[in-house]
């Protein structure tokens, strides 16, 4: 049979620790007390519940509709949903300028999602986002950005479409963090092509 140790701590130490716990109890107590009395405590619980519920369902509906339509891309914001099919950056891009102050508070579902997504994803206010295929800057730009992120795949770069060096967009965004300045040049480069 094992032994017990007895351990006892120091008189002094105890003290001095049962004194700050003391503290430290009678502070919860009081913000518990001021939390109750305004009874934000259950309606900061409550709201907290209700917004994850429903980034949870918008972000699930976006990732179901994606797997079973012949779709590029899905937002859901509550009753709304928007689908949009292309190939490159100009699908989102397109949406979120047709659908601007609309998609706030929304949940994206994408094949892929570079750094210029996720500038538009800021750009639009969308607040969670899945993609099969996210690149390392896309994921680390939105999870900054406080952006629920759900990707199959994170890759460390996105590449052209010849697959023989960098998506023309990441290039262009690569030392961008500001979402309307991202959101203003891809729409530039987007209208030079269209152009040639």
């Amino acid at each position: 049979m094992p032994k017990l140790l007895n351990l006892r701590p120091d008189t002094a130490n105890s003290t001095v620790h049962k004194e700050q716990n003391k503290q430290q109890k009678r502070r919860c107590q009081q913000v518990r007390q001021i939390l109750t009395k305004t009874n934000l405590e259950k309606d900061v619980a409550a709201i907290n519940v209700i917004g994850t519920n429903k980034q949870n369902q918008n972000l699930s509906k976006a990732r179901q509709l994606l797997r079973t339509s012949s779709v590029s891309l899905v937002v859901v914001r509550g009753t709304y949903i928007w689908q949009r099919s292309g190939r490159g950056i100009r699908p989102l891009y397109d949406l979120v300028t047709e659908e601007e102050h609309n998609l706030k508070g929304g949940a994206l579902a994408d094949i892929v999602i570079g750094k210029a997504a996720a500038l538009l994803i800021l750009y639009a206010g969308l607040t969670s986002a899945y993609a099969r295929v996210m690149s390392r800057p896309a994921y680390n730009l939105l999870v900054h950005n406080n952006v629920d992120v759900v990707p199959d795949v994170i890759v460390e770069g996105i590449l052209n479409r010849d697959q023989t060096g960098p998506c023309p967009m990441e290039s262009l965004t690569t030392n961008l963090t500001i979402p309307g300045q991202a959101y203003r040049l891809i729409g530039q480069m987007l209208q030079k092509w269209r152009n040639q």
